[in-house]
């Protein structure tokens, strides 16, 4: 940690986790993960051992790589909500208070594991999708609503289908309306594959009835 330049100690100092070095452990861990998810499992000590070659060979670069996009995550998560509170308007509450929520969705307690690092970049572009929300959503907040409602709706059945078949495919469809939410809210923002409320409400319908 201390080896960290100020800007990304400064943007670490945000970490939900009980104290920097606490999150900066389990990173390391989420690492390891993400590098034994892609070289697969070992079931022999040749295996495990070209497996321990790898680790030793990826870990610092990987580590490093994963601690500045930490850091881009917390440091956009701490913007977004300085915009949040600086929106007082009475009207534009149910908008604010919807982003604060979302926030605390995708930056919680154990977010690095929960996301993995893989996904660490795209929970930054999230949250600039928040940044735009908050920007350009009190302009027509009766557009802001209809579209909050909209994903409202698709999470619903999403969360629906994901009951009945928890797993990998379930997980798939919430992080499929992130980038629903990014469609709606933030358009200047390119989102990571073709997204619509009809894409997603069918691949749900498909989960839940097979």
């Amino acid at each position: 940690v201390e080896a960290l330049d100020t800007r990304t100690r400064l943007a670490l100092g945000h970490t939900p986790y009980v104290s920097v070095p606490a999150m900066v452990e389990a990173l390391a861990d989420a690492v390891i993960d993400q590098i034994v998810s892609e070289q697969g499992v070992p079931y022999d000590e040749g295996a495990y051992e070209a497996l321990r070659a790898v680790v030793a060979d990826r870990f610092v670069a990987d580590t490093t790589r994963a601690v500045a996009d930490v850091a881009d995550v917390l440091a956009r998560a701490h913007e977004v909500r300085a915009a949040a509170d600086a929106l007082t308007s009475s009207a534009a509450r149910e908008l604010v208070d919807d982003v604060r929520r979302h926030v605390d969705r995708l930056v919680p307690e154990d977010f690095v594991c929960a996301a993995g690092v893989r996904r660490l970049p795209d929970l930054e572009r999230y949250l600039r999708a928040d940044l735009v929300r908050l920007e350009k959503g009190p302009a027509d907040l009766a557009r802001d609503r209809v579209r909050g409602d909209e994903v409202a709706a698709v999470e619903a059945a999403v969360a629906d289908a994901a009951a009945t078949r928890p797993g990998p495919a379930a997980d798939d469809l919430r992080w499929w309306v992130e980038e629903l939410r990014v469609s709606l809210f933030a358009q200047g923002i390119r989102t990571a594959r073709p997204t619509s409320s009809t894409r997603i409400l069918r691949a749900a319908s498909a989960l839940g009835n097979p």
